[in-house]
């Protein structure tokens, strides 16, 4: 019996794997996040609930203008550089955001976000399939996916789930069911 082993994987094609696994984390991550950090920015601006809506929605339209327009800045400028935009792009916007001195600047600054965003959900799959070796290339496509999905669940999950569960100490007794259940709350 004859036993195969697969081709070796570049140095390069794991940087390229590791890039898009990142880039799906922060996609993840920014898209759900939206709802916890409301409660701030709500607070911060005093924003009535039509103006939080727009917050909210700025970034979905600038992800659905970004997605449209991805290919042609794609083909147009080639992926990598493409994707190395995005990057620096996503860095200065989330830094906008996050520094915003009005609403206005905020609205803005969430819709180039959305828009870089858009770019990096249609370019960054392309470029993982066309650099990818052909025997882990869909390997790295789900990796791209569950990374989006570990963003997603990263952005939703509340940070004190997170101080919790890496200290290790669990749920309180006064965070727990009734004592008919073992289930905990947090």
């Amino acid at each position: 019996m004859h036993l195969t082993t697969s081709p070796k994987t570049s140095r390069l094609a794991i940087i390229v794997g590791i890039a898009a696994a990142t880039v799906g984390v922060i996609y993840g991550y920014d898209s759900s996040n939206i709802g916890g950090a409301m409660l701030y920015i709500a607070a911060e601006f005093s924003l009535t609930v039509e103006q939080q809506r727009l917050v909210t929605t700025t970034v979905v339209v600038g992800e659905i203008v970004g997605a449209l327009a991805g290919g042609t800045i794609a083909n147009r400028f080639g992926r990598k550089p493409t994707m190395v935009a995005v990057a620096v792009t996503f860095t200065l916007f989330s830094l906008l955001c996050g520094l915003a001195p009005s609403l206005v600047v905020l609205i803005i600054a969430r819709f180039l976000l959305g828009l870089t965003i858009g770019v990096s959900v249609v370019v960054v799959p392309v470029f993982v399939a066309e650099s990818a070796p052909t025997h882990a290339r869909g390997a790295f496509l789900v990796m791209y996916q569950v990374a989006t999905v570990s963003g997603i669940i990263l952005g939703t999950s509340p940070p004190w789930r997170w101080r919790r569960a890496r200290a290790g100490d669990g749920c309180s007794r006064s965070r727990r069911f009734p004592e008919s259940s073992s289930r905990c709350c947090c």
